[in-house]
């Protein structure tokens, strides 16, 4: 194992290369965006050093037998060489000399780099979020059993090589944790009885499907040491992590304010989010009584939705309901010339991973820009627990009511998160695949939502009014993220103010306000909208008569993912895609 010393021979070599980079011409375009490219490429090279399973997701599989290493030497190797990319970046690129394109891959390098480091430096996500490791550990052997991207024996072989590390891995894990809040120890309890699931079932049953022998019993030997690791671990969050865990999960206001402008570019104050989500809220009230007179004059808001909630499949239908939906969706964005969808559509709906459903009913999962060969994508859908009674069974099936199928897969799916991705694997820019913005990703799925409906999807008053209600969701999400993490709000005020405020379910926000407790930025859905909204129509003013809904989707949607405010650059100063490059 490498010592400190060895950490400054490392932060010295960069710096000589730091310098000897200094001999490009600074005021040269076509050299600083050559330079930048170079630059690029070798910094995520090393990111994935420093994250194998990300690689693997991405479509890169030159580390699919590797695992990721968080011991906390290896984490501050990570943060010195990020801080030494940082002033590479700085010392060694002239960003007023490059053109166009280049400055926003310039821009969104440095913002990559520096969230790495509020995750370390600030958020200290290694000492804090014991969901961190064993979720890491499951994806990192489930993204290699998902996509066919390379024959069965050849990836089981990589499996076995991951599962092999896995028990060191988790062992680190107990030496990182800290202090964390309760809350995300409860988290982690949950998730991590799925991960133990997955490796009892999902990996043997793929490793008996190995054809050579040797890999089949590695496989299967490695997938034992890995189960016991996890069991063990999922102890220790129980018996001895879960009762000194005393952390306060509230990031504090200066800590708030620093994550929303490090990754999102958002400068708001907190107060004037909140302010602003607030009005929201009643304006959503105002427009889902008028949907509800239109359904039933004689009832109440509430009444409304607990009578249409009702109107959900089966639960043997589910998966079906949302296959029939996403069809229905993309007939229409081809009919009405929404969006041009990009080649290579390959989208399935299937069940949420055991280890994932603690936390979310449905997701995309779109295969890496970099992938070359396995391109199918995922419509994830959590199903109903078999050990639920027949009341919760019923309850959680009402987030799947007619309406709420609508606005999931609009979101997920057709001409949302799916579409997205489709774009991201075509765009030219190697840092614009591998970067992204929540406020444009979620901010773009969430508009859609309305979108589609206003261009006349249905006139179906159930399906606006869940739009409207799932609106009213990320209005709620924006604020309680500012009430729970700046103004001292416990969980439990914030589910009871859901409840009322949000029309939801008791079991729906009990799981909302767990995930605003590790995600701050799950305002990133309403505030991501409302700045697309505004983008729309600054484009709209200044295309005038030739403006097309089209037109604006594919401008926009060609940027890749960046924060919204750098978006809105790009649009309005025509460096949208990255063909105008300067090489």
């Amino acid at each position: 194992m490498r010592g400190s010393g060895s950490l400054l021979v490392v932060a010295a070599a960069l710096a000589s290369a730091a310098l000897a980079l200094t001999s490009c011409a600074r005021r040269d375009p076509v050299r600083e965006a050559a330079s930048l490219h170079a630059l690029a490429e070798r910094y995520f090279q090393a990111r994935f050093d420093f994250r194998p399973t990300a690689a693997t997701a991405a479509g890169d599989h030159s580390r699919d037998s590797k695992l990721e290493d968080f011991s906390e030497l290896r984490v501050q190797f990570e943060q010195v060489a990020l801080r030494a990319f940082l002033d590479t970046l700085a010392t060694t690129i002239d960003s007023t000399a490059l053109p166009p394109a280049e400055q926003v891959d310039y821009a969104l390098l440095k913002r990559d780099a520096r969230t790495r480091l509020l995750y370390i430096e600030d958020l200290k996500v290694y000492e804090r979020d014991p969901d961190l490791y064993h979720s890491t550990a499951s994806s990192a052997v489930y993204s290699l059993l998902k996509r066919d991207f390379a024959p069965l024996d050849e990836r089981l072989a990589a499996v076995a090589a991951r599962e092999e590390q896995i028990p060191k891995f988790l062992e680190e894990a107990k030496k990182n944790l800290k202090n964390p809040p309760g809350i995300w120890t409860r988290i982690a309890i949950e998730q991590a009885r799925g991960t133990v699931q997955f490796f009892a079932s999902v990996v043997p049953a793929a490793a008996r499907g190995a054809t050579d022998p040797a890999v089949r019993t590695r496989a299967l030997r490695a997938n034992e040491a890995a189960l016991a690791a996890a069991r063990d671990y999922l102890y220790f969050l129980q018996n001895d992590l879960l009762p000194r865990s005393k952390g306060d999960f509230a990031l504090g206001r200066e800590l708030f304010k620093k994550d929303c402008a490090v990754e999102e570019w958002i400068t708001e104050e907190p107060e004037s989010i909140l302010a602003r989500a607030l009005a929201g809220v009643e304006e959503n009230h105002l427009q889902m009584a008028e949907v509800c007179r239109r359904i039933d004059p004689k009832a109440s808001v509430a009444e409304v939705v607990e009578r249409t909630a009702a109107h959900y499949p089966p639960p043997a239908g589910l998966l079906d309901s949302c296959r029939a939906e996403m069809k229905r969706l993309r007939r229409f964005i081809v009919e009405r010339d929404l969006l041009a969808l990009p080649p290579g559509e390959n989208l399935a709906v299937t069940e949420t991973p055991v280890f994932r459903r603690s936390l979310t009913f449905a997701s995309t999962d779109t295969p890496g820009p970099l992938e070359p060969k396995a391109t199918e994508a995922f419509f994830y859908v959590t199903p109903v627990d078999a050990k639920w009674s027949r009341a919760q069974q019923d309850e959680y099936l009402r987030e799947f009511c007619r309406g709420l199928i609508y606005t999931t897969a609009s979101h997920e799916a057709y001409p949302g998160h799916f579409i997205q991705g489709l774009y991201q694997r075509v765009n030219p820019s190697l840092v614009r695949k591998l970067t992204r913005s929540d406020t444009f990703s979620e901010g773009w799925a969430h508009y859609c939502e309305q979108m589609v409906l206003d261009e006349g999807f249905s006139k179906d008053p159930e399906l606006r009014l869940y739009q409207l209600h799932d609106a009213l969701l990320r209005l709620c999400r924006a604020v309680l993220t500012v009430r729970l993490h700046v103004q001292g709000w416990t969980p439990e005020q914030a589910i009871e103010w859901m409840v009322r405020e949000g029309h939801q379910k008791r079991i729906n926000a009990e799981r909302e306000v767990k995930r605003y407790t590790t995600e701050p930025l799950v305002l990133s859905y309403w505030w991501g909208k409302e700045e697309v909204l505004r983008l729309r129509e600054l484009y709209r003013g200044r295309a005038g008569a030739s403006f097309t809904l089209a037109d604006f989707h594919r401008r926009l949607l060609e940027m890749g993912e960046p924060p919204l405010p750098l978006a809105e650059r790009m649009l309005l100063a025509g460096a949208e895609s990255g063909t105008k490059r300067g090489d």
